[in-house]
Protein backbone atom coordinates (compact mmCIF):
# COMPACT_ATOMS: atom_id res chain seq x y z
CA UNK A 1 0.00 0.00 0.00
CA UNK A 2 1.28 3.36 -0.94
CA UNK A 3 1.63 5.47 1.96
CA UNK A 4 -0.01 9.39 2.55
CA UNK A 5 3.60 11.12 1.64
CA UNK A 6 4.39 8.95 -1.28
CA UNK A 7 1.06 9.97 -2.71
CA UNK A 8 1.80 13.84 -1.80
CA UNK A 9 5.35 13.53 -4.29
CA UNK A 10 3.50 12.01 -6.45
CA UNK A 11 0.72 14.38 -6.72
CA UNK A 12 3.09 17.24 -7.04
CA UNK A 13 5.46 16.06 -9.38
CA UNK A 14 2.33 15.48 -11.44
CA UNK A 15 0.97 19.19 -10.69
CA UNK A 16 4.83 20.46 -11.81
CA UNK A 17 4.92 18.78 -14.95
CA UNK A 18 1.22 20.38 -15.96
CA UNK A 19 2.52 23.23 -15.32
CA UNK A 20 6.05 23.61 -16.82
CA UNK A 21 4.40 22.37 -20.03
CA UNK A 22 0.63 23.56 -20.31
CA UNK A 23 -0.40 27.29 -19.65
CA UNK A 24 -3.84 26.62 -19.03
CA UNK A 25 -2.85 24.06 -16.43
CA UNK A 26 -0.67 26.97 -14.10
CA UNK A 27 -3.58 28.97 -12.87
CA UNK A 28 -5.39 25.47 -12.10
CA UNK A 29 -2.59 23.75 -10.17
CA UNK A 30 -1.61 26.63 -8.02
CA UNK A 31 -5.22 27.13 -6.56
CA UNK A 32 -5.59 22.98 -6.37
CA UNK A 33 -1.70 23.03 -4.01
CA UNK A 34 -3.11 26.37 -2.53
CA UNK A 35 -6.25 24.29 -1.48
CA UNK A 36 -5.13 21.28 -0.86
CA UNK A 37 -2.37 22.52 1.71
CA UNK A 38 -4.54 24.69 3.88
CA UNK A 39 -6.53 21.42 4.73
CA UNK A 40 -4.06 19.22 6.46
CA UNK A 41 -5.60 18.31 9.62
CA UNK A 42 -4.24 15.08 10.68
CA UNK A 43 -6.18 14.52 13.95
CA UNK A 44 -8.27 11.75 13.95
CA UNK A 45 -7.15 10.60 10.85
CA UNK A 46 -6.61 6.75 9.31
CA UNK A 47 -6.32 5.60 13.14
CA UNK A 48 -7.19 2.29 13.79
CA UNK A 49 -10.78 2.25 14.57
CA UNK A 50 -13.90 4.85 16.01
CA UNK A 51 -13.19 4.17 19.70
CA UNK A 52 -11.34 6.27 22.18
CA UNK A 53 -9.29 5.65 25.08
CA UNK A 54 -7.74 7.86 26.75
CA UNK A 55 -4.71 8.25 30.14
CA UNK A 56 -3.91 12.02 30.98
CA UNK A 57 -2.06 11.31 34.04
CA UNK A 58 1.35 11.64 32.61
CA UNK A 59 3.65 14.91 34.06
CA UNK A 60 6.97 15.75 34.58
CA UNK A 61 9.00 18.54 36.11
CA UNK A 62 12.99 18.85 35.21
CA UNK A 63 15.45 21.58 36.98
CA UNK A 64 17.40 23.31 34.41
CA UNK A 65 20.06 23.54 36.09
CA UNK A 66 23.16 22.20 33.60
CA UNK A 67 20.23 21.89 30.73
CA UNK A 68 20.81 22.77 27.45
CA UNK A 69 17.92 21.51 25.52
CA UNK A 70 14.72 19.93 25.51
CA UNK A 71 14.10 16.93 22.65
CA UNK A 72 10.92 15.84 21.86
CA UNK A 73 10.33 12.67 19.49
CA UNK A 74 6.69 11.05 18.73
CA UNK A 75 4.85 9.09 16.23
CA UNK A 76 1.95 10.76 16.14
CA UNK A 77 -0.06 13.27 18.03
CA UNK A 78 -0.50 17.19 18.28
CA UNK A 79 2.46 18.90 20.63
CA UNK A 80 2.21 21.93 22.33
CA UNK A 81 5.53 24.22 23.75
CA UNK A 82 5.02 27.29 25.41
CA UNK A 83 7.75 29.27 27.55
CA UNK A 84 7.35 28.23 31.15
CA UNK A 85 6.53 30.72 33.88
CA UNK A 86 9.39 29.59 36.19
CA UNK A 87 13.26 27.59 35.47
CA UNK A 88 11.44 24.39 35.52
CA UNK A 89 10.83 22.29 32.38
CA UNK A 90 7.32 21.03 32.66
CA UNK A 91 5.64 17.97 30.78
CA UNK A 92 2.05 16.89 30.69
CA UNK A 93 1.32 14.34 28.57
CA UNK A 94 -2.14 12.35 26.90
CA UNK A 95 -1.99 8.79 25.89
CA UNK A 96 -4.88 7.95 23.33
CA UNK A 97 -5.85 4.33 22.05
CA UNK A 98 -7.89 3.31 19.19
CA UNK A 99 -10.15 0.57 18.31
CA UNK A 100 -13.12 -0.98 16.80
CA UNK A 101 -14.51 -1.36 19.80
CA UNK A 102 -14.40 0.52 23.36
CA UNK A 103 -12.71 -2.43 25.35
CA UNK A 104 -10.26 -3.01 22.88
CA UNK A 105 -9.48 0.59 22.58
CA UNK A 106 -9.06 0.36 26.27
CA UNK A 107 -6.75 -2.71 25.84
CA UNK A 108 -4.32 -1.19 23.25
CA UNK A 109 -3.61 1.74 25.79
CA UNK A 110 -0.80 0.02 27.72
CA UNK A 111 0.75 -0.48 24.06
CA UNK A 112 0.98 3.60 23.78
CA UNK A 113 4.41 5.12 25.31
CA UNK A 114 5.29 8.46 27.03
CA UNK A 115 8.48 8.67 28.99
CA UNK A 116 10.66 11.96 29.94
CA UNK A 117 14.06 11.16 30.80
CA UNK A 118 17.35 12.81 31.47
CA UNK A 119 20.29 12.63 29.22
CA UNK A 120 23.51 14.49 30.02
CA UNK A 121 22.61 18.03 29.24
CA UNK A 122 18.98 16.86 26.90
CA UNK A 123 15.59 16.42 28.62
CA UNK A 124 14.48 13.53 26.11
CA UNK A 125 10.71 13.24 25.57
CA UNK A 126 9.59 10.22 23.54
CA UNK A 127 6.16 8.61 22.57
CA UNK A 128 6.17 5.82 20.83
CA UNK A 129 3.36 2.81 19.95
CA UNK A 130 4.82 -0.98 20.89
CA UNK A 131 4.45 -3.60 18.06
CA UNK A 132 3.78 -6.78 20.11
CA UNK A 133 3.24 -10.34 18.61
CA UNK A 134 0.85 -10.42 15.69
CA UNK A 135 -0.62 -13.46 17.74
CA UNK A 136 -2.06 -10.37 20.12
CA UNK A 137 -5.59 -10.33 18.82
CA UNK A 138 -5.90 -6.89 20.17
CA UNK A 139 -2.11 -5.11 19.55
CA UNK A 140 -2.67 -1.62 17.67
CA UNK A 141 -1.93 -1.42 14.21
CA UNK A 142 0.62 0.94 12.95
CA UNK A 143 -2.03 4.01 13.70
CA UNK A 144 -3.37 2.00 16.84
CA UNK A 145 -2.48 5.02 19.06
CA UNK A 146 -0.96 9.05 19.65
CA UNK A 147 0.54 10.72 21.74
CA UNK A 148 -0.17 14.40 22.67
CA UNK A 149 1.87 16.44 24.63
CA UNK A 150 1.96 19.99 26.49
CA UNK A 151 5.20 21.25 27.03
CA UNK A 152 6.71 24.05 28.91
CA UNK A 153 10.29 25.83 28.42
CA UNK A 154 12.37 28.38 29.84
CA UNK A 155 13.89 31.16 28.30
CA UNK A 156 17.33 30.25 26.35
CA UNK A 157 16.69 26.66 26.60
CA UNK A 158 16.53 25.32 22.66
CA UNK A 159 13.88 22.80 21.52
CA UNK A 160 13.70 19.78 19.08
CA UNK A 161 10.32 18.70 18.11
CA UNK A 162 9.51 15.59 15.38
CA UNK A 163 6.33 14.07 14.47
CA UNK A 164 5.83 11.98 11.76
CA UNK A 165 1.73 13.10 11.76
CA UNK A 166 0.01 15.49 14.07
CA UNK A 167 -0.40 19.58 14.76
CA UNK A 168 2.88 21.60 16.38
CA UNK A 169 2.38 24.54 18.46
CA UNK A 170 5.01 26.82 19.35
CA UNK A 171 4.62 30.36 21.72
CA UNK A 172 6.75 32.59 23.21
CA UNK A 173 9.79 30.99 22.88
CA UNK A 174 13.08 32.43 23.39
CA UNK A 175 16.18 30.11 22.05
CA UNK A 176 17.47 27.84 19.28
CA UNK A 177 14.02 26.15 17.89
CA UNK A 178 13.43 22.94 15.22
CA UNK A 179 10.92 21.24 14.42
CA UNK A 180 10.52 18.51 11.72
CA UNK A 181 6.74 16.91 10.76
CA UNK A 182 6.47 14.50 7.74
CA UNK A 183 2.54 15.57 7.68
CA UNK A 184 0.70 18.44 9.99
CA UNK A 185 0.66 21.99 10.36
CA UNK A 186 3.19 23.96 12.31
CA UNK A 187 2.41 27.13 14.08
CA UNK A 188 4.52 29.60 15.61
CA UNK A 189 4.42 32.60 17.50
CA UNK A 190 6.57 35.18 19.57
CA UNK A 191 9.32 33.13 18.82
CA UNK A 192 12.82 35.22 19.43
CA UNK A 193 16.50 33.37 18.32
CA UNK A 194 17.05 30.72 15.73
CA UNK A 195 13.83 28.85 13.85
CA UNK A 196 14.17 26.19 11.75
CA UNK A 197 10.66 24.61 10.40
CA UNK A 198 10.35 21.56 7.93
CA UNK A 199 6.93 19.38 7.19
CA UNK A 200 6.49 16.84 4.21
CA UNK A 201 2.99 18.17 3.96
CA UNK A 202 1.31 20.79 5.77
CA UNK A 203 0.83 24.80 6.53
CA UNK A 204 3.68 26.54 8.36
CA UNK A 205 2.65 29.92 9.95
CA UNK A 206 5.19 32.16 12.29
CA UNK A 207 3.71 35.30 13.59
CA UNK A 208 5.66 38.12 15.70
CA UNK A 209 9.24 36.62 15.06
CA UNK A 210 12.17 37.92 15.80
CA UNK A 211 15.03 36.24 13.87
CA UNK A 212 18.78 36.04 15.56
CA UNK A 213 20.35 34.92 13.06
CA UNK A 214 18.56 31.74 11.04
CA UNK A 215 15.78 31.50 9.64
CA UNK A 216 14.73 28.27 7.73
CA UNK A 217 11.03 27.23 6.83
CA UNK A 218 10.49 23.97 3.89
CA UNK A 219 7.49 22.37 3.06
CA UNK A 220 6.73 19.78 -0.12
CA UNK A 221 3.45 21.15 -0.01
CA UNK A 222 1.73 23.72 1.98
CA UNK A 223 1.70 27.80 2.28
CA UNK A 224 4.17 29.09 4.48
CA UNK A 225 3.35 32.66 6.31
CA UNK A 226 6.12 34.48 7.66
CA UNK A 227 5.21 37.87 10.04
CA UNK A 228 8.48 39.17 12.12
CA UNK A 229 11.84 40.34 11.49
CA UNK A 230 14.52 38.34 9.94
CA UNK A 231 18.12 37.17 10.79
CA UNK A 232 21.26 36.96 8.50
CA UNK A 233 20.51 33.69 6.95
CA UNK A 234 16.75 33.42 5.82
CA UNK A 235 15.61 30.32 3.73
CA UNK A 236 11.84 29.67 2.50
CA UNK A 237 10.93 27.19 -0.28
CA UNK A 238 7.84 25.58 -0.79
CA UNK A 239 7.68 22.98 -3.67
CA UNK A 240 4.05 23.58 -4.17
CA UNK A 241 2.28 26.42 -2.08
CA UNK A 242 2.23 30.24 -1.59
CA UNK A 243 5.15 32.15 0.44
CA UNK A 244 4.03 35.47 2.18
CA UNK A 245 6.24 37.30 4.23
CA UNK A 246 6.08 40.55 6.15
CA UNK A 247 8.66 42.46 7.59
CA UNK A 248 9.34 45.90 8.81
CA UNK A 249 9.44 48.25 6.40
CA UNK A 250 12.86 49.28 7.51
CA UNK A 251 14.26 45.64 6.38
CA UNK A 252 17.39 45.34 4.34
CA UNK A 253 18.60 42.19 2.86
CA UNK A 254 20.10 40.78 -0.16
CA UNK A 255 16.97 39.03 -1.96
CA UNK A 256 17.03 36.05 -4.20
CA UNK A 257 13.26 35.14 -5.00
CA UNK A 258 12.33 32.93 -7.65
CA UNK A 259 8.92 31.08 -8.89
CA UNK A 260 9.00 28.00 -11.50
CA UNK A 261 5.11 28.81 -12.37
CA UNK A 262 3.74 31.69 -10.33
CA UNK A 263 4.33 35.07 -9.58
CA UNK A 264 6.15 37.34 -7.68
CA UNK A 265 4.95 40.70 -6.32
CA UNK A 266 7.19 42.92 -3.88
CA UNK A 267 5.78 45.48 -2.28
CA UNK A 268 8.95 47.07 -1.01
CA UNK A 269 11.94 48.49 -2.93
CA UNK A 270 13.88 45.95 -5.01
CA UNK A 271 16.07 46.08 -7.08
CA UNK A 272 15.59 43.76 -9.97
CA UNK A 273 11.89 41.59 -11.23
CA UNK A 274 11.97 39.79 -13.88
CA UNK A 275 8.89 37.74 -15.49
CA UNK A 276 10.30 35.25 -17.79
CA UNK A 277 7.40 32.44 -19.40
CA UNK A 278 5.92 31.34 -15.97
CA UNK A 279 9.02 31.93 -14.56
CA UNK A 280 9.09 35.14 -11.84
CA UNK A 281 11.83 36.41 -9.66
CA UNK A 282 13.51 39.09 -7.78
CA UNK A 283 16.87 39.84 -7.32
CA UNK A 284 18.94 42.20 -5.68
CA UNK A 285 18.79 44.60 -2.50
CA UNK A 286 15.40 44.47 -0.93
CA UNK A 287 14.07 47.66 1.22
CA UNK A 288 17.36 50.79 1.47
CA UNK A 289 20.68 51.18 2.87
CA UNK A 290 23.24 48.26 3.79
CA UNK A 291 21.93 44.80 3.62
CA UNK A 292 22.00 43.04 7.01
CA UNK A 293 21.45 39.40 5.76
CA UNK A 294 20.27 37.58 3.09
CA UNK A 295 16.79 35.85 2.04
CA UNK A 296 16.64 33.49 -0.33
CA UNK A 297 13.32 31.94 -1.43
CA UNK A 298 12.55 29.03 -3.99
CA UNK A 299 9.01 28.06 -5.01
CA UNK A 300 8.49 25.01 -7.85
CA UNK A 301 4.57 25.99 -7.99
CA UNK A 302 2.80 29.01 -6.19
CA UNK A 303 3.55 32.68 -5.79
CA UNK A 304 5.53 34.66 -3.68
CA UNK A 305 4.58 38.13 -1.95
CA UNK A 306 6.34 40.34 0.29
CA UNK A 307 5.03 43.07 2.17
CA UNK A 308 6.44 45.81 4.45
CA UNK A 309 4.46 46.62 8.17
Amino acid sequence: MYSRRSIVLAVLVGLAFMASTTQPWIQGSRLLAGKLADKFSFSGVGYDGSFRAVDDSFHREFDTDGIHGVQVEVPLGDITVTRARDDKISIDGERVAYGPSDQIARDRLRYVCLDAVQDGDIVRIIGSVMQPEPSSANAPGPNGGSTSIVLGVPSGIAVDVRSKAGTVALNGLQGKVETYVDMGNVEARSIAGDLTIKTSAGRIAVTNATIEEELSLTTSMGNIEFDGSLGTQNYIEASAGRVQMTVPRSTCVTLNAVTNAGKVDIRLPVTQTELEGTKSSAVGILGQGQPTGDLKIRVLMGEINISGK
